[in-house]
């Protein structure tokens, strides 16, 4: 009933429906969701990082090699510009592929719990599967003493030192 809410709203811009449920209901719904995604398709399945490996592989291919270049063994030789695009259902695999909520630095955290959620997860679905969700992978060259070949993956920050070296910024909406 609760994913009608967000259809009319989206749809009509009509919000009384939602107000049909309380907080607490809208909170279990978004656990529910939670659930459904980090154990479905997202880093709380064995096999989410295998199905998202693939699209993380040909971007990181290509910013290992950059713009101008070609990857070994491929025929497209990628502008200055370099995007790839993915659905909001399939950035659970993606994310799980990048390593990102596989792990916690807050004990007991992850993996999500089936019965009791933690305030303190990072994780929400209704954050990354939304209407608008999605992942942003960008390369950043910090070249203080010259070009580097090195890409070096950071989730959700600005590399905190300038090197010779180029970052991976991934950036989750």
């Amino acid at each position: 009933m609760q994913d009608l809410c967000g259809f009319q709203a989206e749809v009509s811009g009509d919000t009384r429906f939602c107000d049909v449920f309380t907080e607490s209901e809208w909170l279990e719904y978004e656990y529910a969701h939670d659930l459904n995604y980090y154990y479905g398709a997202g880093p709380g399945n064995p096999i989410a990082a295998a199905t998202g490996y693939p699209w993380v592989k040909a971007v990181t291919d290509l910013f290992n090699v950059g713009p101008g270049k070609t990857v070994n063994g491929g025929s497209l030789t990628p502008p200055s510009l370099i995007m790839g695009f993915t659905h909001d259902n399939n950035l659970p695999p993606v994310v799980a592929a990048l390593g990102l909520w596989n792990t916690s630095s807050s004990r007991g955290v992850y993996p999500l719990s089936l019965k009791t959620p933690d305030t303190r997860r990072e994780f929400r679905s209704s954050y990354l599967v939304a209407f608008r969700g999605y992942v942003a992978i960008e390369r950043l060259a910090c070249t203080r003493n010259g070009p580097s070949d090195t890409v070096k993956h950071i989730a959700n920050q600005f590399p905190l030192t300038a090197s010779t070296d180029s970052y991976v910024r991934v950036r989750v909406r």
